[in-house]
C-alpha cells in the first residue's frame, strides 16, 4: 500500500513540472524600414509591463530576413516591444499580450522603422533616402541662412543644403483614423523652416508639419535659433567639390511641392507641378528673402494680378514681381474687392469655379464669433456638396507693441479654427482638400491706424476652388 502512495506522489509531481514546462507562451514579428526591406541583426527587447520575476525581460535578434522569434515569456501577459541598434536610436514602441500557454502570437503587420537618429546626431529617413539635420545657431539672420549652410560641416558630411517645400512635408506621415469611416485628424502646421524653392534662387520662410517623428524630437530649439539642412544620403562626399566646379544656381535641383510660393511672386496656386529631382549646386546667385519682404512683395503682386484679370492663376505665379519697399494698405484692399468681379474664367481652367469668402475675429482671438459662424455655416451650404480645394489664410491687425511671432501664429490658429469647423459642419478630406496659410500681419486690407481697420484686418479669408 505504501508503495501504491509512493508510485501515485511521483507521477504527481512528475505531472506538476511537465505542465509548468508548457507555462510560456512566444511572439513572432517582422521589422522593416520605410521602404519595407527588412532591418536584420536587430537586437528586439521584450520588457514586462508588470514584472513576475523570471519572465521580466528577454532578447531576440532579427535575421537576414528582418524575422524575429522570442520563446518563455509569460502567457496572457503585457510586453512592450522596443527594437535597439549600436549605430542608431528609434522612439518606436509596441504594446503587445501574449496568448495563452503553449501557443505563439504572430503579429500582423511589420514592425516599420522609418526614422532612424544615428549616433552623429543625423536623422536618416528610410522611406525617402534623404539624411536631415537640425542644427542649432543663436541670432540666426535671413543674410546668414545661405552662407551658414553652404560652410555647414557636420558628422563629417559637407554637403547640407536647404530642404525643398516637398522635402519638408515629406516628413508628414498621414495619420489613421481613430476609427474605421472616421476622418482623418487635422494636423496643425508650426512655424517655421528655412527653404529653397527650385527655379526660384529664393531662400524663403513657410510653415511646416511637426507630427512627433524623430526629426523633431531630436532638437527642442525654437525655430528662431536653429536651421533644418537635409543632404541625399546616397550622395557621395565630392558634392563639396561639385559646388566649385560648377556655378550653376542653387534652387535649380530640390524637387518641387505641388504649389510654388516664391517671395517675391504671387500668393501660390494649387496647380500640381511634378517633382523633379537633380544635384544640389549652390553659388552666390541665391536670393534672400526676409519674412517682412516676403508679405510685402505678394500684396503688391496681388494689386498688379488685379490690373490684369485675363491671366490664369498659375501664370500669374510665375511672373516676377517688381521690388517695392511697402505696399499701401488702401491699394491692397482696393484690389482685394475688386479681384472677385474682374475676374473671368479662363481657357486653362475652364472647369473651375472659385469662391470667396471672408469671416472676422476679435482682438487677440482665435475662436469665431456666433454671428461669424452662422455666415460660415451659411458660406458652408454652398460647397458642401462640391468636390474641391480650399485654402483657409489668417491674417492679423497690428500696433506698434504687437510682436510678429505671436501674430504669425496667432493667424495659423484662426486658420486653424475655420478648418475645424468645416469639419465639425461635416465638410470631408474625401471631397475637399485644405491648405492653411498664417499670413500674420503682413497683409492688411485696411489702416491699422483705426478701430474700423484693425477690425477689417483680423481676418480669415476663404477660397473654395471647385473641381
Amino acid at each position: 500500500m505504501k508503495i501504491a502512495h509512493r508510485i501515485m506522489f511521483a507521477l504527481l509531481i512528475g505531472l506538476l513540472f511537465t505542465g509548468c514546462g508548457d507555462k510560456t507562451a512566444g511572439v513572432e514579428g517582422r521589422i522593416t524600414d520605410g521602404q519595407g526591406k527588412p532591418i536584420a541583426a536587430l537586437s528586439v527587447i521584450f520588457k514586462q509591463v508588470q514584472p513576475t520575476e523570471g519572465y521580466e525581460q528577454f532578447e531576440a535578434k532579427t535575421g537576414a530576413d528582418g524575422v524575429f522569434r522570442v520563446m518563455g515569456l509569460m502567457p496572457l501577459s503585457d510586453y512592450m516591444i522596443t527594437p535597439l541598434s549600436d549605430k542608431w536610436k528609434t522612439q518606436f514602441k509596441q504594446k503587445i499580450t501574449t496568448l495563452d500557454a503553449g501557443q505563439n502570437l504572430t503579429l500582423p503587420k511589420p514592425i516599420v522603422i522609418r526614422f532612424q537618429v544615428m549616433n552623429n546626431g543625423t536623422v536618416v529617413d528610410t522611406k525617402t533616402g534623404l539624411q536631415w539635420l537640425i542644427h542649432s545657431i543663436k541670432d540666426l539672420t535671413v543674410d546668414s541662412v545661405v552662407e551658414t549652410v553652404d560652410g555647414l560641416n557636420v558628422a563629417g558630411l559637407d554637403d547640407w543644403r536647404l530642404p525643398s517645400r516637398e522635402e519638408l512635408l515629406s516628413l508628414q506621415e498621414q495619420k489613421a483614423p481613430a476609427k474605421p469611416g472616421a476622418e482623418a485628424p487635422l494636423i496643425q502646421k508650426t512655424c517655421c523652416a528655412w527653404v529653397l524653392e527650385p527655379d526660384t534662387n529664393i531662400v524663403d520662410w513657410k510653415f511646416y508639419v511637426e507630427d512627433n517623428n524623430e526629426l523633431w524630437l531630436s532638437n527642442k530649439e525654437t525655430p528662431d535659433n536653429r536651421v533644418v539642412v537635409v543632404r541625399n544620403l546616397s550622395t557621395p562626399k565630392k558634392a563639396a567639390v561639385a559646388k566649385v566646379e560648377a556655378p550653376a544656381s542653387e534652387g535649380a535641383s530640390l524637387p518641387t511641392q505641388a504649389a510654388q510660393e516664391p517671395a517675391a511672386k504671387a500668393p501660390e496656386s494649387p496647380v500640381a507641378v511634378k517633382p523633379v529631382v537633380s544635384e544640389v549646386k549652390q553659388d552666390s546667385s541665391v536670393r534672400r528673402a526676409s519674412r517682412k519682404a516676403c508679405a510685402e512683395k505678394k500684396a503688391l503682386a496681388a494689386k498688379e494680378a488685379a490690373k490684369a484679370p485675363a491671366a490664369p492663376a498659375a501664370e500669374t505665379a510665375e511672373k516676377p514681381a517688381p521690388v517695392a519697399k511697402s505696399a499701401a494698405p488702401k491699394a491692397v484692399e482696393t484690389a482685394k474687392k475688386d479681384t472677385p468681379k474682374k475676374a473671368e474664367p479662363q481657357p486653362a481652367a475652364v472647369s473651375q469655379v472659385e469662391k470667396t469668402f471672408t469671416v472676422y475675429f476679435d482682438t487677440g482671438r482665435a475662436s469665431l464669433s456666433p454671428k461669424e459662424l452662422i455666415r460660415l455655416k451659411a458660406f458652408y451650404s454652398s460647397i458642401k456638396n462640391v468636390k474641391g480645394a480650399i485654402v483657409i489664410e489668417g491674417h492679423c491687425d497690428t500696433t506698434k507693441a504687437d510682436n510678429p511671432a505671436h501674430n504669425l501664429r496667432l493667424s495659423l490658429d484662426r486658420a486653424s479654427a475655420v478648418a475645424t469647423n468645416f469639419m465639425q459642419m461635416g465638410l470631408s478630406h474625401k471631397n475637399v482638400s485644405f491648405e492653411l496659410r498664417g499670413m500674420g500681419d503682413q497683409r492688411p486690407v485696411a489702416s491699422n491706424e483705426t478701430a474700423d481697420g484693425r477690425n477689417q484686418n483680423r481676418r480669415v479669408e476663404i477660397t473654395f476652388i471647385e473641381k
